[in-house]
């Protein structure tokens, strides 16, 4: 009788180690997708701002007023400040809630911050 209580003991802490585990790697997995959904965004951003310094020496070489330029940079910058606050937002709203303490951050530039140092991290372990 001994023996089969001792087995069950060890099934079941086998089997609740097991769940923990897997739980592990889900929120590992899920935190990962997140970093680099946040990552992608980034380079968009980058690609969306590299796009505006063309965009401007354009408009400075076909003879658009400067006081016209600042207005189309001030307009711009506001969109791109919109898309961020609101892709936070998003990204907020859809993670799991096992990994929403992961991200603590509420701003762009707390996000950015977060992505740099995973990716610090991820490069120090390589």
């Amino acid at each position: 009788m001994e023996a089969a209580i001792w087995f069950f003991s060890g099934a079941l802490a086998f089997r609740m180690l097991s769940k923990l585990l897997e739980h592990y790697q889900a929120v590992r997995h899920a935190t990962e997708s997140a970093l680099y959904t946040l990552r992608l965004c980034a380079v968009i951003v980058h690609d969306v701002e590299f796009i505006r310094v063309l965009k401007y020496k354009h408009l400075l070489e076909t003879g658009v007023k400067d006081d016209q330029i600042q207005l189309i940079k001030d307009i711009d910058q506001q969109t791109i400040d919109n898309w961020k606050r609101s892709i936070i937002a998003k990204f907020k709203q859809t993670l799991p809630p096992s990994v929403k303490n992961v991200f603590t951050f509420t701003d762009w530039t707390g996000a950015m911050k977060v992505l740099d140092i995973a990716f610090k991290k991820e490069r120090g372990r390589r």
